[in-house]
């Protein structure tokens, strides 16, 4: 099997964090016999190391940044290169599996490109559940509100709702996937680290200490522990607390929560608490005597890695019930669980592992035996490789390819109002880049340009409708009721359609009939050169940023239909307001990682001459037009939001900046 482990934490030295828990899984699949190869940016010099003594291991560094390429955050940048770099490597080997977190989004491109173009169609792309470091339960939870968190998570959210396979590693993070019960597989972690001697004597003092292995975060449960380190210092006063994760910055206001914390310890507490940082790989040699105490993070904040680091080191492990470190334990046999946020249950856990010593020294002994006997490499590539053949392809299993038929005849509506110099070559694209039925609805809203009647009459073969002039928005819902096919691309008559689009397009909505409508990346031409990557329709979020598609899309007549059209009302930002109003209808929509409009920027563009300067207006009747279909805590989401984006001044417009340059009015 030819199996691609895609992770950006490799590049971070962490012996607990993502990455860890990739390079144990491709380590595993390489000693188990299969060609393994892991991408990343940069690869973190322990796992370097590590890589030369793992034969059929490989590291595959990420391909560069696209040139020239406008993205809404760094992340969806990554995801676009992660595609590149698989796609290279897929072609040179013929990958069978290929696994990514869902952390982060980076596996946005590569399911797009399955989902919607059909590529890797052989191959399985697995996504691994990782809660404890995705936005939505993660840090920024805590942070003030930004907008790239929200696009961050739709990603995140993609990817959980379209892999082949869905990974879990216990219980808790597999209850955190809201995804189809087919898809869910579990897997059994294991630690990419050489095999450690087993723990030596257990001393009677080393109980003493209490390592919480976690991050400092608010949803870790670290408020408890603390709680509960101030009832045991009543019975066990010597007893102090070493903190083995990384700082956030997630006290209320988006600082420090370690320094938070550090303004309300009190009394006892001030010197018993100590933070020591990230656990370094280099560091697990000189970590804590066998017979220590550790406390695991609550729910899913902590990841499997910390679980089985502290079962390895012989610790006496105390995991909150229902957490990811319960799921890897067993109960008063390889240690505690203990209930959730319970400060006083934890204290007398804390206090019995000090008085009780032998106790103490068997679930130790016996959490170490378990990573030796249970949590091995070769026991996880076994589990990995029987979720990996068990699954079938979801995604190409439900393509099944037919010839084109009259059913997926498109109609391209253009509306032109005296710009007829752009005609010919728009018309020019659809039929070069066509598919094979067409028909192309030209409507004239009342030009009076005369070289723009001469285009007109010089056309041929296609539907043409005169109206007075009424507006773009009129003008394409006058050529959407003169269309004849089921399959509406709505042009404007300035702009053109790259070749390959179309036929892929159609062939998109073909396979997947739960897309009400799609677009692709759009090349700006002209006054701007640059390539304009949709983040996809973010929810509320895009009710006042546009991440979505431009002009050029795709529809489902029936989704035209069945919204009314185009707003009338709207001298601009009529393609914005179409892409929420079916969205809240219901239809689902996405991005054709290709490019598929040719967005000409001129001068006399509507964007220059008309959008610009009325945005803040365009944008509040959106506003005013939607805002009652959210709830209380939408809006106020919504509100942060707004805030986020005028504190920061974000501009995400390049036709307004290329008019700031200039001295123009927006």
């Amino acid at each position: 099997m030819r199996v691609a482990y895609v992770c950006r934490d490799l590049a971070t030295d962490s012996a607990t964090g993502p990455g860890a828990h990739a390079f144990a899984a491709a380590n595993a699949m390489a000693l188990a016999g299969h060609e393994v190869h892991l991408i990343s940016e940069e690869l973190a010099a322990p796992w370097r190391q590590l890589l030369p003594g793992i034969s059929r291991l490989n590291w595959q560094p990420l391909l560069p940044e696209r040139v020239a390429h406008l993205y809404f955050t760094e992340r969806q940048s990554y995801a676009d290169r992660v595609y590149d770099t698989v796609q290279a490597v897929h072609d040179e080997t013929g990958l069978d599996v290929i696994e990514l977190p869902d952390a982060g989004g980076e596996a946005l491109t590569l399911l797009r490109a399955k989902r919607l173009l059909a590529r890797f169609p052989n191959t399985r792309l697995a996504v691994s559940l990782q809660p404890w470091s995705t936005i939505r339960l993660g840090p920024t939870a805590h942070q003030p509100t930004e907008y790239t968190a929200e696009l961050t998570a739709y990603a995140e959210q993609y990817a959980r709702s379209h892999a082949d396979i869905v990974l879990a590693a216990t219980q808790a993070d597999a209850d955190t996937a809201g995804v189809h019960s087919g898809q869910l597989r579990r897997c059994l972690p294991s630690l990419p680290y050489p095999d450690s001697t087993p723990p030596g004597g257990f001393a009677p003092d080393a109980a003493r200490t209490v390592l919480w292995l976690g991050p400092i975060r608010p949803d870790a449960g670290l408020e408890t522990v603390l709680h509960a380190l101030e009832l045991a210092h009543e019975k066990e006063p010597e007893l102090r607390l070493v903190l083995r994760g990384a700082d956030t910055p997630t006290d209320p206001v988006g600082r420090s929560y370690w320094q938070h914390l550090q303004g309300q310890l009190t009394g006892s507490l001030r010197g018993a608490v100590t933070l020591a940082g990230p656990l370094r790989i280099a560091e697990l040699a000189a970590l804590p005597p066998a017979g220590t105490q550790c406390v695991l993070a609550t729910g899913v904040s902590g990841t499997p890695s910390e679980a089985l680091v502290a079962m390895a080191a012989g610790y006496v492990v105390a995991a909150p019930m229902g957490s990811v470190g319960a799921g890897l334990i067993c109960d008063n046999e390889t240690g505690r669980i203990v209930p959730d946020r319970n400060p006083q249950a934890l204290a007398d856990v804390l206090v019995a592992a000090v008085r009780g010593h032998a106790t103490g020294a068997g679930l130790a002994r016996a959490a170490a035996d378990a990573m030796r006997n249970q949590y091995t490499p070769l026991r996880a590539a076994e589990c990995l490789t029987e979720a990996y053949v068990s699954t079938p392809v979801r995604v190409a299993a439900r393509w099944s390819a037919r010839p084109a038929a009259r059913a997926d005849r498109v109609s391209v509506v253009i509306p032109v109002y005296n710009q007829g110099r752009f005609l010919a070559s728009a018309v020019d694209s659809v039929r070069r880049g066509g598919p094979a039925e067409l028909d192309i609805v030209v409507v004239d809203d009342g030009s009076t340009e005369p070289e723009t009647v001469a285009a007109l009459d010089a056309l041929t073969d296609v539907n043409a409708v005169r109206q007075a002039h009424r507006g773009l928005s009129a003008a394409r819902n006058a050529g959407i009721e003169r269309a004849r096919g089921p399959l509406i691309l709505v042009l404007d008559a300035d702009d053109m359609v790259q070749p390959g689009f179309l036929p892929a397009a159609v062939d998109a909505l073909r396979r997947r009939d739960d897309l009400g409508f799609l677009g692709g990346y759009v090349r700006y031409f002209g006054l701007l050169n640059l390539v304009y990557v949709p983040a996809g329709l973010v929810g509320d979020l895009n009710l006042v940023l546009h991440t979505h598609l431009k002009s050029m899309v795709l529809f489902r007549r029936q989704a035209l239909q069945h919204v009314g059209g185009y707003d009338e009302s709207l001298p601009a930002f009529e393609d914005w307001e179409i892409q929420i109003r079916l969205a809240r209808a219901g239809y689902d929509s996405d991005v054709l990682p290709l490019e598929g409009q040719l967005y000409r920027r001129h001068a006399e563009s509507m964007s220059f001459s008309i959008s610009n300067g009325m945005r803040t207006e365009l944008v509040q009747y959106l506003v005013r037009k939607h805002a009652d279909a959210m709830t209380a805590p939408q809006l106020t989401a919504l509100l942060q939001q707004l805030v986020n984006l005028w504190k920061s001044g974000y501009e995400p417009s390049t036709s307004v900046l290329l008019q700031r340059a200039q001295g123009g009015k927006e």
